[in-house]
């Protein structure tokens, strides 16, 4: 069988200068469509957007589905309190485990996957850890590199859309 037989379709429109480079034309890889799968989200519903939009489409379906919480990864260190191993979530365990049981996770889990889905849309996304000032708790959300603007998206805050980071920035 020719491996390029079930291919999908081509777009027959042309770049036009509006799209991604990295996503146009090739589409995503095989791990991003299975974690987009997973999540219930067509691939192809995100492949042909401008990367900014397709960033902030993504995040949008992505707080709309998975839901914030940290009693699964209690359970999980309650089950095997001397096998750290166990504990932590990677992304394919958390989407698997938020597709068939309805899990969310933590800030830290719901950041690494978001993350691991924005880079794979071509986004330059990076985790930063720090504390909840209102908490005093650590914290983990995803900073997103775009048109020269840094931009912090935070699943575990359920913010509806970037907030901009500036230098010297202050909260009120």
């Amino acid at each position: 069988m020719n491996q390029n037989e079930h291919a999908p379709a081509r777009n027959p429109e042309p770049d036009d200068g509006h799209r991604d480079a990295g996503a146009a034309g090739r589409g995503f890889d095989a791990v991003t469509r299975y974690r987009l799968h997973t999540l219930g989200i067509d691939p192809e519903r995100l492949r042909w957007l401008p990367l900014r939009e397709r960033t902030d489409t993504l995040y949008r379906l992505f707080v709309s589905r998975v839901p914030y919480e940290n009693l699964s990864g209690n359970r999980s260190c309650a089950e095997c309190p001397d096998e750290p191993s166990a504990w932590p979530r990677g992304t394919d365990r958390f989407l698997r485990d938020h597709k068939h049981c309805g899990l969310g996770g933590s800030s830290f889990a719901m950041a690494y996957a978001l993350r691991d889905l924005l880079a794979g849309l071509g986004t330059s996304a990076h985790c930063t850890v720090g504390k909840n000032l209102a908490t005093d708790r650590p914290h983990a959300a995803v900073v997103v590199y775009l048109d020269g603007e840094a931009l912090l998206y935070d699943p575990g805050l359920l913010t509806t859309g970037p907030l901009p980071i500036r230098p010297g920035g202050c909260l009120e």
